[in-house]
């Protein structure tokens, strides 16, 4: 057993005077690395709090459930200016769509490396709260064997082999019950160019959803980018493609056997037949909700991107998913939020991919793809 799942009275908190005394070390740090015009893609050098915050809520049962990934662009100064007051009307938006019935249930978040990011959760409404890998959090998870090729040369003007100065920047926010959780890191030299600054890696939530018997495993993950690592494509995919590595063993620890389950996240597939493929046959047991949606059940709402001939390649968010022999999940809704009428993303960088799926009690094996 490599990874331990820790229940919400397991968590600790991490000291705050020695936070501070990291993040400051690790601001002053960040802000050298601009001034010499080496650092491009700069994240917050704070550290996530991991521990989770419990209220209680209503019971009630359901037979949909609605999750939403989306990549913030929480970056601090000097990488980005006036972040927070994005964040602020992100946090903003939710509630209202909560209020209208139209919120997410489960909300997955990327790059959310600002203070800020958790009062997304705080004030959506959102009751159970945890974050992703610290920065001083040590990979305990087996490397992929590709990392060897990675490890023996470091290009260290572009953020490789000089530490973790970033968190995970990963969240998962639930008006339900997490029941367990985990998290953990990718290896040390399982990353490629300026993503090795941040602890990349991927957090895990069982959630206790009402009226269904099973809990439904969720998990979160922002995989090492192409273009914005700064290194050759091929060097790029390779940690694209350990990470995956390592990706893959996590949810096969955590959720083996028959447990219903949802990847959401930032993949980095968009254009990259290359990727997509690797991770398809890597993730065999779990389907593309784009390529389900846009595929194989016309019923089921497709972004507006998807009028491209291959909807699961003109966009970095993703979900996968994975019914189990006592539950089906079936996206029945798929769609971009927190975009304009043209489809472009308004307060990041980034659409957030929100999916609503139909949960009932299996009546046969609904695995449709990629296998």
């Amino acid at each position: 057993m490599f990874w331990s799942i820790r229940s919400p009275a397991a968590s600790a908190r991490s000291n705050s005077q020695d936070d501070m005394i990291r993040r400051g070390r690790r601001q002053l740090l960040l802000a050298a690395l601009i001034a010499i015009g080496i650092f491009i893609e700069a994240r917050d050098a704070s550290i996530a709090e991991n521990d989770p915050v419990w209220i209680s809520v209503p019971d009630r049962s359901v037979s949909q459930l609605r999750v939403m990934t989306y990549n913030v662009e929480g970056l601090p100064w000097p990488a980005r200016f006036g972040r927070d007051r994005a964040i602020d009307k992100i946090a903003e938006r939710l509630r209202q769509m909560n209020r209208d019935g139209l919120g997410p249930d489960i909300l997955v978040i990327q790059e959310g490396f600002i203070d800020e990011v958790r009062k997304i959760g705080e004030d959506g409404e959102y009751p159970y709260i945890i974050a992703g890998p610290r920065a001083d959090l040590t990979a305990w998870t087996p490397q992929s064997p590709l990392t060897q090729k990675l490890a023996g040369h470091q290009q260290w003007l572009k953020g490789e082999g000089v530490g973790k100065f970033l968190d995970s920047g990963l969240w998962i926010f639930s008006k339900f019950p997490i029941v367990a959780m985990a998290s953990a890191p990718y290896g040390a030299q399982s990353c490629a160019g300026f993503d090795c600054l941040a602890n990349k890696g991927v957090v895990f939530a069982r959630i206790s959803v009402p009226g269904i018997e099973v809990p439904i495993d969720i998990y979160s993950t922002h995989l090492n980018s192409r273009t914005s690592s700064r290194v050759s494509q091929e060097r790029a995919n390779l940690a694209h493609h350990a990470q995956v590595d390592e990706l893959s063993a996590f949810i096969a620890n955590m959720s083996g056997g028959d447990r219903p389950l949802i990847l959401a996240g930032d993949i980095n597939v968009r254009h990259s037949s290359e990727r997509f493929t690797y991770l398809a046959r890597r993730l065999s047991g779990l389907n593309f909700v784009d390529v389900y949606c846009g595929v194989i059940q016309i019923a089921c709402r497709t972004p507006a991107s998807a009028d491209a001939g291959k909807p699961w390649l003109v966009t970095q968010d993703h979900q996968l998913y994975r019914s189990a022999r006592m539950v089906d999940l079936i996206p029945i809704d798929n769609r971009d939020v927190f975009s304009d009428q043209d489809g472009r993303p308004t307060l990041s960088d980034h659409k957030a991919n929100l999916v609503t799926y139909s949960i009932r009690k299996a009546s046969a094996v609904h695995n449709t793809l990629m296998n």
